[in-house]
């Protein structure tokens, strides 16, 4: 299994504690968030991973030439600007295999989902992507039809949209900041320095007559650690279970 990690943003959620710490090097329960991935992706049997920096990047180097990982090869792609995440993934391309799908986890995130059946489920579609998705509860939903394809995406709060395929009884789901890409994606994720969004990426080849699956996690736990609220909960989460 190969895997990018997207760890290059500001978290300027986060407020004054991003100014001085990158977002996935917060400490929860005595362990840095990244660690903590790094160690599930690999018992997950991660033989390559990426991960993408830009703010506080140096921190970030420092911890990973500090920290031992076995049995998986480390990669940094030092982004020139930040890129986003379909730019960010196009620039690390070079760091990957062209034959391997690639599991793509965004570093604030935690979720329980079980990282080999995603990876195994994506295999065995024919989707150039699998997102992991759950029950919308926010205003930017993305927008799959009863065969569980992606349609497009709505924000409710801004009223703008992007729905290249329309159909009935559509289903609206929130996206987890988890996914499987195969090498055929890239072409659709334009040049780095476009900084294309990965879901515009994954419209784009909708319009070109590829799938993009999903994966739900209505089941599982799942946090996303960008704010301050939310990484005290992930925080009282991670200290009740190690607590057992």
């Amino acid at each position: 299994m190969q895997v990018m990690i997207f760890a290059a943003g500001k978290g300027t959620r986060l407020g004054a504690l991003s100014e001085t710490v990158p977002k996935c090097l917060v400490d929860i329960h005595g362990t840095p968030l990244l660690q903590r991935l790094l160690t599930r992706l690999i018992s997950a049997g991660a033989e390559r991973i990426v991960i993408n920096v830009f703010h506080l990047a140096e921190a970030v180097k420092t911890f990973l030439n500090t920290t031992s990982f076995d049995n998986v090869a480390i990669h940094v792609s030092h982004e020139p600007e930040l890129l986003n995440t379909g730019g960010g993934l196009q620039f690390a391309k070079p760091l990957f295999s062209d034959e391997k799908p690639i599991l793509v986890y965004n570093a604030d995130i935690h979720c329980s989902v079980d990282l080999c059946s995603l990876y195994r489920f994506h295999q065995a579609s024919k989707s150039v992507a699998t997102l992991v998705t759950r029950d919308a509860q926010t205003d930017r939903v993305l927008v799959f039809s009863p065969e569980h394809h992606l349609t497009g995406w709505i924000n409710k709060k801004s009223g703008q949209s992007d729905l290249p395929l329309k159909c009935q009884n559509s289903r609206e789901r929130d996206f987890c900041g988890i996914q499987v890409v195969s090498p055929v994606i890239f072409p659709y994720l334009g040049r780095p320095e476009e900084k294309l969004s990965i879901i515009t990426g994954y419209l784009n080849a909708v319009r070109e007559g590829h799938t993009v699956g999903e994966f739900s996690a209505d089941t599982e736990k799942w946090f996303d650690v960008g704010t301050p609220e939310t990484l005290a909960q992930f925080r009282s989460y991670i200290e009740n279970i190690e607590a057992i």
